[in-house]
């Protein structure tokens, strides 16, 4: 019943939001952590890689959100830790996490997880359909316009490079003319290309042959110029 409600009842609130001290059922947002949390889903939306995120929050020493909530006087984080030994530090679940937050949009997500047994505090996942999803319960820290291009980004599963902390321009939107599976982005001699997945694992599949990156670039480039072609140019 709670739930339908759209009434939170967790044990603690989300990273960036804090329970109301009218109604503990209630999240209203926490302005120091919230701030975090939108740099975080800006730095995503812009590019940046979720490892480039959490090196740049630890450079910036930014109290980690198990850190930050002990610091708030929530006893219960001192004793959640990884593997028995409290870490200062941001890690990339807690990012990964974040960037998938209904939370942050104004939603209630609610019964992710369910109790083993009566007898222990074990929790076990639940599958999606027994979730329930409230909108509008409480304020949003993040737009719908960011909230969406961040998952766009996630749908389109690009990778980062260990060197870069943005993604290429192109990751994640190419896909085979021939097949329709993505073609991924890979570095020969110093020259990019992107070549079929299908036609790397199983070549007798698909004959669609690799094309450079800059090939591509300058195809789109091209098309995007053309007084005909509708396309916005900047």
């Amino acid at each position: 019943m709670k739930r339908e409600r759209g009434e939170f009842w967790g044990n603690y609130a989300p990273y960036g939001y804090e329970k109301s001290s009218e109604d503990r059922h209630k999240l209203v947002i926490d302005p120091e952590a919230a701030e975090i949390v939108r740099m975080i889903f800006s730095w995503y939306a812009d590019g940046a890689s979720v490892c480039g995120i959490v090196k740049r929050l630890n450079a910036l020493q930014i109290p980690p959100p198990s850190a930050y909530k002990c610091m708030k006087g929530c006893k219960g984080f001192a004793s959640h830790s990884s593997g028995g030994i409290k870490r200062n530090i941001w890690s990339v679940t807690s990012v990964n996490t974040m960037l998938k937050d209904e939370v942050y949009i104004g939603n209630l997500v609610q019964g992710k997880y369910k109790s083993v047994s009566y007898r222990t505090k074990k929790m076990a996942s639940t599958d999606e359909s027994e979730w329930a999803v409230i909108e509008g319960t409480h304020e949003a820290i993040i737009s719908d316009e960011i909230f969406t291009i961040v998952h766009d980004r996630f749908s389109r599963r690009t990778r980062v490079a260990p060197n870069r902390e943005a993604s290429y321009l192109l990751s994640g939107y190419i896909k085979c003319a021939h097949c329709g599976n993505r073609m991924n982005r890979n570095g020969n001699n110093g020259y990019p290309h992107f070549r079929c997945i299908t036609h790397a694992y199983a070549p007798d599949k698909c004959p669609c042959p690799s094309v450079r990156e800059s090939a591509l670039e300058t195809a789109i480039l091209t098309s995007n110029s053309r007084p005909d072609s509708g396309a916005c140019r900047r």
